[in-house]
């Protein structure tokens, strides 16, 4: 149970841009969001899981047979070290690309402000991001009875996001691309260990192609049920609750059930993951 003193009664705490608020007693919530002019609220219960609380977008069933779901590769553990000639501004020694906000920022030190990547920090083991999501998964797959999981590792994006740096930098970075499969291998082989020891079937995919809109690739399995040989009929999807608004923008009518993973995202949080300082130098090779 969350300690229901840490807010004060009807004051949110921020999940990945919704609003949880918490009840008096700590033992249940209601997450809320403006999606396609709409507000959604989500109701949430204190989970017997490794996190704070879960719930279900639509009905829970009593089973399924299969199930979609994925994770983010790189989290913000990840992040890069830039300087500047210019005095006038200072970029921070660490800039995660991950967050949308500080991706902002790297672009405008380097394209405005005469910054440089000079380094970028590169987790050497999966991040707490990871080992939560992942057995939580697995956990609720296996309470659904579900025989095949659906998951999404989006590996091609990642190095078309990597791309983007090497646009910025002005080189190529193999090495940047080359420890990224390295960790991508990590986790799905942790994705596959965990899903094999509760029982349940697990296919890795990864939708994105060139020209893609890396959005769309998040869409492509609520999207085409058929494709994967699913049956629309007996299916679930079990997401970090930052990715049910997937199923919201596309109108899919699939039950998701989704977790509040920590106070803050631990997706967002730095040092719960030891990291490598990398030259970028040596990334060009």
């Amino acid at each position: 149970m969350l300690d229901p003193t840490i807010m004060p009664a009807n004051q949110p705490l921020d999940y990945e841009g919704w609003k949880v608020y918490m009840s008096k007693d700590g033992n249940s919530a209601s997450a809320q969001r403006k999606i396609n002019g709409q507000v959604i609220e989500v109701p949430l219960k204190h989970s017997s899981l490794s996190i704070p609380f879960e719930g279900w977008y639509g009905e829970e069933p009593s089973f399924a047979t299969y199930a979609i779901g994925g994770i983010c590769i790189l989290c913000g553990c990840f992040g890069l070290h830039l300087e500047g000639m210019d005095q006038r501004t200072t970029a921070s020694s660490f800039l995660s690309p991950s967050n949308h906000g500080n991706w902002q920022l790297i672009e405008r030190y380097v394209q405005e402000e005469g910054h440089i990547i000079v380094a970028a920090y590169i987790p050497t083991e999966l991040c707490r991001y990871h080992t939560i999501l992942v057995p939580v998964q697995a956990e609720i797959a296996k309470q659904k009875s579900v025989k095949e999981m659906v998951y999404h590792v989006p590996r091609k994006e990642y190095h078309f996001h990597h791309g983007k740096i090497e646009q910025l930098d002005r080189r190529s970075l193999p090495g940047l691309h080359r420890l990224l499969d390295q960790y991508t291998d990590r986790l799905e082989h942790f994705i596959r260990e965990t899903f094999s020891r509760a029982g349940v079937n697990v296919r890795i995919i990864d939708p994105f192609e060139e020209g893609m809109d890396p959005i769309d690739a998040y869409r492509f399995p609520y999207l085409n049920l058929q494709y994967f040989g699913m049956d629309s009929q007996s299916i679930i999807a079990i997401e970090d609750f930052a990715e049910v608004r997937i199923a919201i923008e596309t109108r899919a009518e699939i039950p998701v059930w989704t977790g509040v993973l920590g106070f803050p995202s631990p997706y967002r949080q730095r040092g719960v993951a030891q990291t490598r300082w990398y030259s970028l130098d040596s990334l060009a090779n």
